[in-house]
C-alpha cells in the first residue's frame, strides 16, 4: 500500500511537533505542513512558554528534541509570584536550578520563537510550504479524501486526513463544526522590554521581558478606545491610568516598555465543545479548545494532542500494511477524538475556572486566592492527593487572610 498522505494546517508548536513525529515512524507516512505566514520570521512568536512533564516535556522527549530543548529552557522560569495591587504577596514559588524537571509541577520556560525554531529544524523547513492561507478544507469521494482549498486559489487534494492545527481561528474546524469562539470579556496588551538587564534590572533577569496587562473590557475596546492601542507610547499611558493607585513597583514596568505593543481580545471556545466525527478530517491544539491563558496549559495540551494523534497515525500506517484493503485510519480518528474530548473538557473547565477565580471574582485575589491554587496546582497532581492538597491550601489561607 502507498504511505498515509497527512495534511497539517498550521506550523504552529502542534502541528510541527506531529510533523516531527510521524517523520520519526518506522513505518513511512507522507506529510505537508500549509502555513498561512510567508515565511518563519515574518511576525512575533509572542512571550514565553511553560512546559509540563505530561504535555511539553514528555513530548520533547518523545520527539527526540530533549537536549535541545534543555540547551533553551530557563529553568529559573519555573518561578511565580502572585501579588495584588498593593504589592501584597499571595502565592511565591522559587524557580528551579536542576537540568531535569522534577517528579511534580515542572514548569521550565521557553521562548515560543526558540521552540518553533527547534521543531521547524526538527522536520526541515521543506515540510512546509509557506504563505498558504486555507479557505476552507472539504472531504470528497467515497474514500473520503481530504481537499485543501487555498484563500489565494487552487487547491491540493488527495490527503488520507487533514489535521487542523491552525489555531483559535482555525478554517479547519469548519468541516466539522458550525461554533466558532466567543469572546471571554477580557482584553489587553502584550509588551515587551528590550535589554532588560540595562533598562530596568529590577523586574527581572537579562534580554527582554514580557508584560501583559488584562481586564474586562467590552469586546469592541479597541474600536471604542479613547486612544490609539496601536500606538506605545498612547497604550502605555491608557494603561498607566487603568492602574493608578496601584504599587510602583508593578507600574514601574509599564514606564520600561519600549520594544512593542499588542492588543488583543481573549476568544474561547465553549468548555463543553465537541464535534461529530468526520471522515478523513481531525482538530488538535487550539483548533480544538481554544482557551484563555490564565491556567497555562494551552501548548501542553496542544503537545498532548499531537502526540496522542501521532500514536494514531503510526498505528494505523502499520496495520493497513499487515490487513490491506482494510481502512483503519478512520477508525482510529474516532479513538483519537473520543479519548481527547473528556481530556479537553477537563482543561477547559480548570482554565474557565481559574478566568473566573481571577477576573470575575469580586476582591480577587484575596477572594479567590484558595480555589485558583487548587485548580491550577492540584489539575496534575495524583488523584488520591487532590483532596488533601485542596484542604491543606484552603486552611492555609484561612489563617493567612487573618494577618494580612
Amino acid at each position: 500500500m502507498p504511505p498515509l498522505t497527512i495534511a497539517i494546517i498550521g506550523a504552529g508548536p502542534g502541528g510541527l511537533l506531529l510533523a516531527r513525529l510521524l517523520q520519526r515512524s518506522s513505518t513511512p507516512i507522507a506529510v505537508a505542513i500549509f502555513e498561512s505566514d510567508p515565511s518563519p520570521t515574518t511576525r512575533s512568536q509572542g512571550g514565553t512558554l511553560d512546559l509540563r512533564p505530561g504535555g511539553g516535556l514528555k513530548a520533547m522527549r518523545e520527539a527526540g528534541l530533549w537536549d535541545e530543548f534543555c540547551a533553551h529552557a530557563r529553568w529559573s522560569g519555573e518561578a511565580l509570584k502572585v501579588v495584588d495591587k498593593k504589592l501584597v504577596t499571595w502565592l511565591s514559588r522559587s524557580g528551579g536550578s536542576q537540568t531535569e524537571p522534577r517528579e511534580w509541577g515542572a514548569a521550565p520556560e521557553i521562548d515560543r520563537r526558540v521552540l518553533r525554531d527547534v521543531l521547524l529544524g526538527s522536520v526541515g523547513e521543506e515540510v512546509v510550504r509557506w504563505g498558504r492561507k486555507v479557505a476552507s478544507v472539504e472531504v470528497e469521494g467515497e474514500m473520503g479524501m481530504g481537499v485543501v482549498r487555498f484563500a489565494e486559489g487552487g487547491e491540493e487534494g488527495g490527503f488520507d486526513l487533514v489535521v487542523g492545527a491552525d489555531g483559535c481561528w482555525s478554517r479547519v474546524r469548519g468541516a466539522v463544526s458550525e461554533v466558532k469562539p466567543y469572546y471571554s470579556g477580557i482584553g489587553g496588551f502584550s509588551f515587551s522590554i528590550s535589554e532588560c538587564e540595562r533598562r530596568a534590572p529590577e523586574v527581572l533577569g537579562d534580554g527582554s521581558v514580557n508584560v501583559s496587562a488584562w481586564g474586562l473590557k467590552g469586546e469592541a475596546w479597541m474600536r471604542e478606545s479613547e486612544y490609539d492601542v496601536h500606538d506605545l507610547e498612547q497604550a502605555r499611558e491608557g494603561v498607566k491610568r487603568e492602574y493608578a493607585g496601584w504599587a510602583k513597583e508593578l507600574t514601574n514596568m509599564l514606564d520600561a516598555v519600549d520594544d512593542d505593543v499588542a492588543p488583543r481580545s481573549l476568544y474561547m471556545l465553549p468548555v463543553d465543545f465537541s464535534w461529530e466525527h468526520k471522515r478523513g478530517v481531525t482538530l488538535l491544539g487550539d483548533a480544538a479548545h481554544v482557551m484563555t491563558p490564565f491556567a497555562g496549559i494551552g501548548v501542553n495540551m496542544a503537545m498532548q494532542d499531537a502526540m496522542e494523534l501521532a500514536h494514531a497515525i503510526i498505528d494505523a500506517a502499520k496495520e493497513a500494511e499487515e490487513l490491506a484493503g482494510k481502512d483503519v485510519l478512520d477508525d482510529k480518528m474516532r479513538r483519537y477524538e473520543k479519548e481527547l474530548f473528556p481530556r479537553m473538557h477537563a482543561a477547559q473547565e480548570i482554565t474557565d475556572g481559574a478566568t473566573k477565580d481571577m477576573y470575575f471574582t469580586e476582591g480577587a485575589p484575596r477572594t479567590s486566592i484558595h480555589r485558583w491554587c487548587s485548580r491550577v496546582a492540584g489539575h496534575d497532581m495524583p488523584p488520591l492527593l487532590r483532596p488533601l492538597f485542596t484542604a491543606g491550601l484552603y486552611t492555609y489561607f484561612f489563617f493567612f487572610k487573618m494577618f494580612v
